[in-house]
Parts: structure tokens; sequence; C-alpha cells
């Protein structure tokens, strides 16, 4: 069963990639690029890009995470959320401790 977000949404099973999320993250990695002087068309920049911006998004889906368990979601539940089983999901994100996630994460 679908899980609601708090506008009364309903959460489809499993991540949703699609246009607009790959617009999003175009956006993202353009402003990221134009921060650090880096071309987002030279492979190798365009790694350490997508790189950097997968090491900040651990720290926030693991809040999330212990966020939705802390308000009662249980570990299929979550695991739905993520289009994964229930075991895979405790195996990822069990109790790990928030003061064990940097985040903020430290700045270059």
């Amino acid at each position: 069963m679908a899980e609601e977000n708090k506008q009364g949404r309903r959460l489809r099973r499993g991540p949703v990639t699609d246009e607009t999320v790959a617009k999003a993250l175009e956006a993202v990695l353009a402003e990221l690029a134009a921060h650090r002087g880096v071309d987002p068309d030279d492979p190798a920049g365009r790694a350490h890009l997508l790189a950097s911006i997968d090491e900040s998004l651990r720290p926030m889906t693991q809040a999330a995470v212990n966020d939705a368990r802390a308000a009662g979601l249980t570990w299929s539940q979550v695991g739905d959320l993520f289009g994964i089983s229930a075991s895979a999901t405790w195996g990822r994100f069990r109790e790990v401790p928030l003061e064990a996630v940097p985040w903020p994460p430290p700045l270059d």
C-alpha cells in the first residue's frame, strides 16, 4: 500500500525518475559547476560534480529515513518508498544515530 505525504498525496512504490527530476538535477549540476568553476560537459568534471552531490545526499537521505521511522513508518513502508525490501532497507539505514551523520556537510 502506498504511503501518503503531508499533502495527502499517495507516494508511489519506488523512486520516480522522470523529466522533472532530470531537469532539476541538471540545474543543480549547472549551479554547482558554476560555483566551483568546473565544466559540467567535461566527463571528469561531471563525474566529480555527481560524486559531490551523491555524498551530500547520503546524510539527507539517512535523516529522512530516521524521521520516517520516528513518525511510525515500518521498514517495509520505508522500503516501498525506495523500491526495495524491508530487509534491504534495514541493512542500508538501520538505526544510524543522526549524530553519526555529518549534516550539514563540511564546506570545501
